[in-house]
């Protein structure tokens, strides 16, 4: 996990994927980290709806990493996860 400490304006961490051995790989994925009770207001059977503006998905899907949205409940300590594509 590498976090962005500067104002960035979509992705807050690199994080590198590990082998099933636990080594590093060089292969790194975008997490764009979102924190707060807002982003569970609007409940799924499968999950949350999350509602970005045009141009952050526009940036997120042009990266040339893959980016993952990350939802944190950290009353729950609880994260969820999915991959930022166009379908």
């Amino acid at each position: 996990f590498r976090e962005q400490p500067t104002s960035d304006y979509g992705v807050d961490a690199h994080v590198e994927i590990r082998d099933d051995e636990g080594g590093a790989t060089g292969r790194l994925v975008g997490a764009q980290i979102k924190t707060g009770e807002s982003y569970f207001d609007e409940p799924r059977d499968d999950g949350w709806i999350y509602r970005p503006c045009d141009r952050h998905i526009e940036y997120w899907l042009k990266h040339s990493l893959p980016v993952y949205i990350l939802l944190v409940n950290r009353e729950k300590k609880q994260v969820y996860w999915q991959l930022l594509d166009a379908s």
